[in-house]
């Protein structure tokens, strides 16, 4: 907290009217010197909003409390980006630790593949077994914020204890509220979504390409293609009691998109 903020909080109160009144000059210069705006973002960096318009600072003042509420949004973000576009389990994501990027390999072409080591705990003896996901680079940048956020030690958890089901609200509601909107940010629709979800739906896009299914399966590290093609199906969704969100299921990948839409 900063030291105006704790001074004020536990001392203000305790001040009698001619104490004040002998101290107002110097009050009066610390308020013209440091302002009365709150101390985090006074001088935020200007970013493009994402509607396209003027840049604009990232963030207005926050307090302290609002920005431990910031740093909880981003962290979240970063997780929905990591599991729509990586398809890994929330047991594998919560396997990611401090330190988990992977040094980049260089591709035929100049091009680079980013790499994330966890374990895959489902169906692998006590423990789980090491393994490497390759993703896009969005996620290697996701992870590296997320590291950066939580500040810990080599092999400490990156996204913590951190309850999805909790942590998403928060989110949606940054994303739809006064915040969000300064940014040009898309609103969220309303509607349940979990890491299960998004991971369905990497799959059935996935599954819909030439050599998907294959392909699918490798990527989603499942020990039977039969399992994959119950993720392509949308109709599957019905058996693990996901109906709500693929009443259209019999139109495909297509007919759950404005669920999804998070997804993206």
């Amino acid at each position: 907290m900063p030291f105006t903020a704790l001074w004020a909080d536990r001392t203000w109160s305790k001040l009698l009217l001619r104490h004040v009144e002998q101290i107002r000059p110097h009050l009066e210069h610390a308020v013209r010197v440091l302002g009365v705006q709150h101390a985090w973002g006074r001088n935020a960096a200007p970013v493009s909003g994402a509607d396209g318009g003027q840049p604009r600072p990232w963030t207005l003042p926050v307090s302290y409390h609002e920005i431990r509420g910031l740093v909880t949004a981003v962290r979240t973000a970063c997780l929905i980006l990591t599991a729509a576009a990586s398809g890994m389990r929330t047991s594998e994501l919560l396997e990611l630790r401090v330190g988990s990027r992977l040094s980049p390999r260089m591709v035929t072409g100049g091009g680079q593949r980013f790499r994330l080591a966890s374990k895959v705990i489902k169906g692998r003896q006590f423990g789980g077994e090491n393994d490497e996901w390759v993703v896009v680079a969005e996620v290697d940048q996701a992870i590296a914020l997320a590291k950066r956020l939580h500040g810990g030690d080599i092999g400490e958890p990156v996204f913590g204890a951190m309850v999805f089901h909790t942590s998403y609200p928060r989110l949606r509601n940054w994303i739809n509220g006064p915040a969000g909107h300064r940014l040009g940010l898309t609103p969220i629709p309303a509607g349940p979504l979990n890491l299960r979800m998004l991971r369905r739906t990497l799959a059935q896009e996935l599954a819909q390409r030439p050599g998907g299914l294959l392909a699918a399966k490798i990527h989603l590290k499942h020990v039977s293609t039969a399992t994959t093609e119950g993720y392509a199906k949308a109709r599957e969704l019905h058996q693990t009691g996901e109906k709500s969100q693929v009443a259209s299921s019999g139109r495909g990948p297509d007919g759950l998109q404005r669920y999804y839409e998070v997804a993206s």
